[in-house]
């Protein structure tokens, strides 16, 4: 790298000016922002360059304030380093520095990037750092001041233009002030000492450096407290609601003087761990059902400052912390939650423990089912009550039957409802019912006995006399029964004595009748009917056939017409002259010899009207000469 006098910055700065154009372009070089205390050394300003075209070179001077800053080297910026790497050497071609030029104080410096091909650039670009001041704070500087850092073109003799090079021709590039800022000495000697471990509560104390305005304290990094300039100590809480640890915190106390802070003083805040309250265990409720007294009970796993019990929610009962049981008084049937909650020596609850405990609404006793009727299954329940109760419910083999009033004693069922004798047998359930809760419930056993099945009457049997139509039916009972009655083809039936084992009934006219007992046994079930028929004669008069009164010729002829023409018949009885239970030609012959040749006459029922006295298979629908 090649270094030159004051005397050559001169005659490079004459250079860039003959090559001036009028042609302005946008261009900047200003001092970066830059603080320190009084006789710090160090401070560096970067000189930064906003170019709009390549610059190939540059001459600068930056005047300061003798009485505050004195500028103790001027190096070369990365940017420009950078630009210099291009070439053969890996360094700029020319740079020249002078921290103490005529015309100061300041200092001055140029460069050139490149002297052969390939010439190189700064490209276009902004906050190229082409150089960096150094200086040091005087120490009679006061905190909380600042001084300018001033890009000039005065300083040096020949006076040195701050300009920049692009490709030969000048830029004069404009410029804004740097600034560097005189701060506070910053607190000494901070210490961080806990002072109260369940909340984590640290006091801070440190020793003042100067004289302060402010004084803020930070926790990690977030202002948190601004004090008096003249304090020395303060009281922190890790986490401001942080209760017990492990917790970490990072407090800064900064001094401010004339608005300006000095630089953080920082200790670390560890608050040891204060473990969560471990809550009691093995929480028992067990309940004298006689008494309606709970005890709960429970093992310390911890130091407690305070215990309580509460029931269903309410109020709670304070215990001392190394209690482990307490008898509660609970109400009415139901289930109560019983809780446990406490908190440890740090005012630190734990989660609450709860347990149920359940008063039992008590059951009946003495369930007694007395038979009061064999024939219904009915029967009387009685019980004792082993309560107040709001209802009791009574069921039959599991199924609700009858809901009654809470202080009922007894009742009335009918095993199966509908069920008529047994054998049957039922278990009758009593359950006693305490606000909305279910006792246990008491049985009793209800056993109907056996009512055998009913049994109609037999050996019925049914005889007419033709002559009245008066039929008689006869039978034997072989049980009791509550009643009989006989009806007449499905009639309305007439009530028999319950007793009978025969009757008569007046029949109409001709035609076939069905006889029938019904009835029911003792306890009033009927049997099945017991039926049988009976058939009322119509009367004719045998040989008569044609119904015009006579018996004449014009009978066998009637007849003739019916066996071999289809001619119509309406008593084929009539026909049967010879009464031999057929009707055929015989009959025709019979007739022929009693009208002609004094044969037999028809056999009776004949001349007069009468009913067959040997009974054929031959009908007779109709015979109106007959009633």
């Amino acid at each position: 790298m090649h270094r030159c006098t004051s005397t050559f910055l001169g005659i490079f700065a004459a250079l860039l000016v003959v090559t001036t154009t009028a042609s302005a372009q946008s261009h900047d070089i200003s001092p970066s922002p830059a603080e320190g205390v009084p006789s710090e050394a160090g401070i560096l300003s970067s000189m930064l360059l906003d170019n709009s075209e390549p610059v190939r070179g540059f001459s600068l001077g930056v005047a300061h304030d003798g009485a505050v800053l004195t500028l103790i080297s001027i190096s070369e910026g990365a940017d420009l380093l950078a630009a210099g790497a291009g070439n053969s050497s890996g360094l700029i071609a020319f740079w020249t520095a002078d921290i103490n030029p005529p015309n100061g104080p300041g200092g001055t410096c140029g460069a050139i990037i490149s002297f052969s091909p390939p010439l190189l650039d700064i490209p276009v670009g902004v906050d190229h750092e082409i150089a960096v001041y150094s200086y040091t704070i005087s120490p009679s500087a006061v905190p909380g001041t600042t001084t300018a850092l001033t890009p000039v073109s005065t300083l040096g003799n020949p006076p040195l233009a701050t300009a920049v090079s692009v490709n030969g021709v000048t830029r004069i590039p404009t410029s804004t002030p740097g600034v560097i800022t005189v701060k506070p000495f910053p607190v000494t000697g901070l210490t961080c000492t806990l002072s109260e471990v369940c909340t984590c509560e640290f006091e801070l104390s440190w020793t003042n450096n100067g004289t302060y305005d402010e004084i803020r304290i930070l926790e990690n990094g977030v202002l948190v407290a601004s004090l008096a300039g003249g304090a020395t100590a303060s009281t922190v809480t890790v986490g401001a609601t942080t209760i017990g640890g492990p917790a970490s915190a990072v407090y800064t106390v900064v001094g401010v003087q004339n608005a300006t802070a000095a630089d953080g003083l920082s200790c670390t805040a560890d608050c040891p761990d204060v473990p969560d309250p471990i809550p009691p265990s093995a929480l028992s409720c067990v309940v004298d059902q006689a008494t309606r007294q709970a005890v709960v009970s429970w093992i310390l796993n911890d130091v407690y400052s305070v215990l309580e019990v509460s029931v269903g929610g309410g109020v709670p009962t304070s215990l001392a912390g190394g209690e482990t049981a307490v008898a509660v008084q609970l109400g009415g049937a139901g289930d109560y939650e019983i809780c446990l909650a406490g908190s440890d020596i740090c005012s630190v609850s734990f989660a609450p423990l709860c347990c149920t405990a359940t008063v039992e609404t008590p059951p009946v006793t003495n369930v007694v089912c007395t038979l009061t009727d064999p024939c219904l299954c009915d029967f009387d329940v009685t019980w004792t009550n082993g309560g107040v109760y709001e209802a009791v419910d009574v069921y039959q083999s599991g199924i609700l039957l009858q809901t009654l009033g809470g202080a009922a004693t007894s009742t009335s069922v009918t095993l199966g409802s509908t069920t008529i004798g047994g054998p049957l047998s039922e278990v009758i359930t009593i359950v006693g019912r305490e606000n909305g809760i279910d006792a246990v419930g008491a049985d009793g056993t209800a056993t109907c006995p056996d009512v055998p099945d009913p049994v109609a009457p037999v050996n019925l049997s049914c005889s007419v006399d033709q002559t009245t139509r008066v039929a008689t039916l006869v039978w034997t009972n072989p049980q009791l029964y509550s009643s009989l009655a006989l009806s007449v083809d499905g009639g309305a039936a007439t009530a028999l004595s319950a007793t009978a084992t025969t009757t008569t009934v007046q029949l109409g006219g001709p035609g076939v009748y069905t006889l029938c007992l019904d009835g029911a046994d003792e306890c009033s079930v009927a049997f099945g009917t017991e039926c049988c028929t009976v058939e009322v004669e119509q009367p004719f008069i045998r040989g008569e056939v044609n119904l015009d009164g006579g018996y004449n010729i014009s009978d066998p002829i009637y007849t003739l017409n019916y066996l071999f023409a289809g001619g119509p018949m309406a008593c084929v009885k009539s026909v049967d002259a010879n009464d031999d239970g057929a009707a055929d030609i015989s009959d025709v012959i019979w007739m022929l010899n009693g009208i002609f040749g004094n044969g037999p006459l028809p056999t009776a029922p004949h001349p007069g009207c009468g009913v067959d006295p040997t009974p054929d298979p031959l009908n007779c629908l109709s015979y109106p000469v007959c009633p």
